[in-house]
């Protein structure tokens, strides 16, 4: 197959799927992650799994959990080749019509295997795909989309709410910058899911009017409005002293 030619349906002709994991030091990582294989929806895959010199005894620890699962093949390089080798290496040697690549510290949710598998059947002439990749621990972002956001209520008011010059669109970005400026962070939750389907806007549906002028002011409000001048410094310096002090006072 090609690039970009399309392919038979991989499930219905029965092809083999090759998973590749590249380790080096991957402590309880591996295990986990070669866990979150086993428990897969999809049960028809092998998988490939490199060592490069680990000293951690991380690939022997994880070699032991799965030596009963014939899915499983274990082979240490005996050196550091390096994530894009290793993978090459595995390409090579793999059987699947499928390959795909998995980090030690990535864990699979039991469907990934199976949702892949089907977006390749929804796109036949497709012939490269990703997935979502959630943190498995809180961490700190600019700021959220406001599709589906959590702000302290008095903070919004503090900085006058979201800037209604911008309609629809780009006013979260605007309104993080004011936050950030202001002194506030912002946190992401991986665990707080939501499908965000697109396209269908609170305000005007994509293509209407409104949102075509919007869109070629957007980016240039957005620059303007997020960027210190003396102008706005004093009020800015005010809002991060005020916003500041409430948040730590909890």
């Amino acid at each position: 197959m090609s690039i970009t030619a399309s392919r038979p349906n991989s499930l219905e002709t029965g092809a083999a799927v090759s998973i590749v994991v590249v380790n080096y030091n991957g402590g309880g990582h591996l295990i986990r992650c070669l866990e979150g294989l086993a428990r897969q929806s999809y049960p028809a895959f092998e998988v490939l799994a490199f060592d490069c010199a680990s000293t951690d005894g991380s690939f022997e620890a994880a070699a032991a959990c799965h030596d009963h699962d014939i899915r499983f093949r274990f082979q240490a390089l005996g050196y550091n080749a390096g994530f894009a080798k290793a993978n090459n290496i595995g390409a090579r040697e793999a059987k699947g019509q499928w390959l795909l690549t998995l980090n030690p510290d990535a864990i699979p949710a039991p469907g990934w295997l199976q949702a892949l598998l089907d977006g390749g059947v929804r796109h036949p002439d497709v012939g490269l795909f990703g997935c979502t990749q959630w943190r498995a621990r809180d961490y700190e972002t600019f700021g959220p989309c406001a599709a589906a956001l959590m702000v302290d209520r008095e903070g919004v008011l503090e900085l006058g709410g979201f800037d209604e010059s911008f309609f629809c669109y780009f006013d979260d970005v605007d309104f993080a910058f004011r936050w950030r400026l202001a002194g506030g962070r912002a946190m992401l939750i991986p665990v707080a899911e939501v499908a965000h389907v697109g396209g269908s806007g609170a305000a005007a549906g994509v293509g209407s009017a409104p949102v075509v002028r919007a869109s070629h002011r957007r980016p240039i409000l957005t620059v303007s409005a997020g960027s210190p001048t003396r102008a706005t410094a004093a009020k800015r310096s005010h809002s991060r002293t005020a916003i500041s002090a409430r948040l730590q006072a909890g």
